[in-house]
């Protein structure tokens, strides 16, 4: 059960932060922030109004009442010294919509309101040396209405409703038994307590998504608009070629450790010979940060067309990034890019000048990043035995299908931090973090790459 329309809701989740943390989430004011073009601006603009309704929650409701459980009997104390046996009468609301915004506070909304607790609340902090008897009054009050589902549960479906209660001692129950108490007066009391807090909640979510937020993307929008137009407008005015071709992958050498050769290992034990392993090869890191570019390019293209690219699957995704990048890279014509069949993109450079032929530095592994044991095993074994030769650059290309990017985004991040032989991490040159493992003795630097594709309003 969890306590709402209390003091501590009203300071620890005001629905104003809520809900603007659920704007957030959703990655819309991110993707703004990302336009690089007037064009895609006003394509943005075109769309906002429905991607801000498909934000919008159901504002949460109030239906029927009806009695609930009795709970066991508890001892209550009436002062520092006495007490009670008292048994708690439960009455249960029925909640509709977003029910997690019944336990946020209406801070914009809430003239006149008190938390529920507010007088007991007043009562306790005027104490100078408050009591057990005074932290239970408190204690109870904060209880008075809670959200959960029913006690014992309904069928097999949970059913989540607001409670409250009253406790009473055996002589009230007997006192109500007789008719010479009454207590529905003070349940219908708290039914209108909670009924207008429960409307203010809706008025504040109907203002926020009418008003607040379209006129708070509108400033951005303008301000962006004034930026990306003064912007291309210095680009237009320079009379420059459009590109800039790239250099083309190529290798770096490096000398391995000295190694003691096995076959002289009895020599070199005895004279101190010395021999060294063939040099490693690695894609060099100015050619790297290329790649990520580009494939940061590619990612920003297909997150313009969610509707499309959510549809397909991790195969047809890595065919569409591999013509990318031999359209945009140099290498094209010697197929530097290919794709192996599953979801892996490699990358050769000719080292024949070298005495060896076409050789893989670079790998790709693309993943529909489901949860975090999918993106574990994605990278460790499968990336991982992909390196077993070099000291290589790589990618772990997340593709990400739930609507809440950036929890989903952190969510897959931390589990990668927890795989063996984690080191750290960088900022990368695409805005992508780079992190860095040891594998087998070898230093590997994988950029976690994530694309935001999450399904349109009429996917399942």
């Amino acid at each position: 059960m969890a306590e709402v329309f209390s003091s501590l809701v009203q300071r620890q989740r005001p629905l104003s932060h809520v809900l603007e943390r659920r704007v957030d989430e959703s990655g819309l004011p991110r993707q703004l922030a990302r336009i690089t073009s007037v064009s895609d601006l006003e394509k943005f603009e075109a769309d906002l109004p429905g991607a801000i309704d498909a934000l919008r929650p159901m504002p949460p409701a109030l239906g029927a009442t009806r009695t609930a459980s009795s709970a066991a009997s508890r001892w209550r104390r009436t002062d520092e010294n006495t007490g009670e046996q008292v048994t708690r009468h439960y009455i249960a609301v029925q909640a509709d919509g977003d029910l997690d915004l019944l336990a946020t506070w209406p801070d914009n909304a809430d003239e006149g309101l008190e938390p529920v607790d507010a007088s007991a609340r007043a009562e306790y902090d005027a104490c100078e040396k408050p009591g057990f008897a005074e932290l239970e009054r408190l204690r109870i009050a904060e209880e008075t209405w809670t959200l959960g589902t029913p006690d014992p549960p309904t069928g097999t479906e949970e059913i989540w409703a607001l409670y409250s209660f009253v406790e009473l001692s055996r002589d009230e129950e007997r006192a109500i038994s007789a008719g010479e108490r009454e207590i529905q007066s003070i349940f219908t009391e708290r039914i209108e307590f909670a009924t207008q807090i429960v409307e203010r909640i809706a008025t504040q979510i109907a203002d926020y998504f009418d008003t607040e937020l379209p006129h708070w993307f509108k400033e951005r929008i303008m301000d962006r608009r004034d930026e990306l137009t003064a912007r291309e407008g210095v680009t237009a005015a320079l009379a420059f070629p459009s590109s800039w071709p790239m250099s083309i992958p190529k290798l770096v050498t490096s000398p391995s450790p000295e190694v003691a050769d096995p076959a002289t290992e009895k020599d070199a034990l005895t004279e101190g010979a010395r021999v060294r392993f063939t040099h490693r090869s690695r894609l060099d890191e100015a050619t790297f940060a290329d790649v990520q570019r580009v494939i940061r390019l590619w990612a920003d293209s297909v997150e313009r067309y969610p509707a499309t690219f959510s549809k397909i699957g991790e195969d047809p995704l890595s065919d569409v990034l591999t013509a990318a990048l031999n359209s945009s890279l140099p290498g094209a014509q010697r197929e530097v890019y290919s794709r192996t069949g599953k979801s892996d993109i490699f990358i050769y450079a000719n080292t024949l000048d070298a005495g060896r032929g076409p050789e893989t530095v670079f790998i790709c592994e693309a993943k529909i990043a489901k949860d975090d044991g999918t993106v574990i095993r994605a990278l460790d074994p499968q990336l991982f035995s992909y390196l077993n030769t070099h000291d290589t650059a790589a990618v772990l290309l997340l593709f990400v299908k739930q609507k809440m990017f950036d929890a989903a985004v952190r969510d897959r991040l931390a589990a990668l931090r927890t795989v063996a032989g984690f080191i750290g991490e960088a900022p990368g040159p695409s805005g992508w973090p780079i992190f860095e493992y040891e594998v087998d003795g070898r230093t590997v630097h994988v950029c976690i790459a994530t694309v935001h594709i999450p399904p349109g309003k009429s996917d399942p």
